[in-house]
């Protein structure tokens, strides 16, 4: 430190370059690093007096190392942040030292996001996230027919490694038979260092209309599921094809006045969602499913909607 115009001031260094910073304990107390791939050493703590403090500022590209003499690592600091660092004991060279963080970047969340497909998931680096949030939903079902003896199809399931899985919900019974509306996926979520945040069951879809239709206007087919994002499944419309759902399809509508039975809405997939952290932030292979098909109609109207697919968001949080 200096007195300066009456003042006590404290002494900065600033280095560019990369690679290795020895501090002595003549050395500013302020270090302020702004190039990439740096790593700063603290002297011979037996050397220092206690209560001895460094502040050291990354506002460099990459994280910043820091080291006690003798090469243990003491800290990673991101880039955006200073810690004070204060001497607590110095019997040995490398000395206890207490952390204080005086700034925090503040480094918006990286968001991705994906629906049908597939792929790897790789953390980012320099900075690496503090925790990461994963939404993953299972695919819906698709639709079945009016009065025609073919269920929709089940949606694809959704997986984020083996941490997360997500089934789709199943398609909508033909009207032939029970005409129930499609069940929802389920869900689950396992492993270290994840934290469950919710893990839900879809919703079952919508029942077909098993009476025959007495007034003057054909029925609609049964409505899709809701997901648990709450978007809105699809409802089949009459005298058409069920509407796609955004999740479970809608059933098909009834052209027939008089006596036809509409088609069942298909179930939602599957929706959880839980926070990684420590050691389970790391690379994963994931896959979204795709929607089930709705039931096929021999006339082109009349089928069964096809089911949402499933989604996948992922959050990189770094504070």
């Amino acid at each position: 430190m200096d007195f300066q115009s009456g003042g006590l001031v404290e002494r900065e260094m600033v280095t560019s370059a990369g690679g290795n910073t020895t501090l002595t304990v003549t050395s500013p107390q302020v270090q302020v690093f702004t190039g990439s791939g740096q790593t700063v050493t603290f002297p011979d703590a037996t050397t220092m007096f206690i209560g001895q403090k460094f502040e050291v500022f990354n506002q460099g590209s990459t994280t910043l190392l820091v080291n006690t003499n003798g090469n243990a690592n003491l800290a990673i600091i991101r880039p955006g942040t200073a810690i004070l660092f204060r001497l607590e004991t110095h019997s040995a060279a490398p000395g206890t030292w207490m952390q204080f963080i005086t700034s925090v970047s503040l480094t918006a969340p990286h968001v991705f996001t994906s629906g049908a497909g597939s792929g790897t998931y790789v953390p980012s680096v320099s900075p690496s996230p503090a925790y990461v949030k994963v939404r993953m939903g299972g695919a819906g079902g698709g639709g079945s027919a009016q009065a025609y003896p073919i269920n929709g199809n089940t949606g694809g399931t959704s997986n984020f490694g083996s941490i997360i899985t997500c089934t789709g919900g199943t398609g909508g019974v033909n009207p032939a038979t029970t005409g129930n509306g499609g069940i929802g996926g389920t869900s689950s979520i396992s492993g270290t260092d994840v934290l469950p945040v919710t893990s839900v069951t879809g919703g079952s879809g919508q029942g077909a209309n098993l009476q025959p239709n007495t007034g003057s206007n054909p029925d609609s087919g049964g409505m899709g599921e809701t997901n648990p994002l709450a978007i809105a499944g699809a409802s089949g419309p009459t005298t058409a094809n069920g509407l796609n759902g955004a999740n479970g399809g809608g059933g098909g509508g009834s052209s027939n006045t008089s006596s036809d039975t509409t088609g069942a809405g298909g179930g939602a997939g599957g929706y959880a969602e839980a926070i990684l952290y420590g050691s389970a932030i790391t690379s994963y292979a994931w896959t979204v499913g795709s929607g089930g098909t709705g039931a096929g109609y021999p006339s082109s109207n009349n089928a069964g909607g096809n089911g949402g697919d499933g989604f996948l968001i992922i959050e990189e949080h770094f504070q």
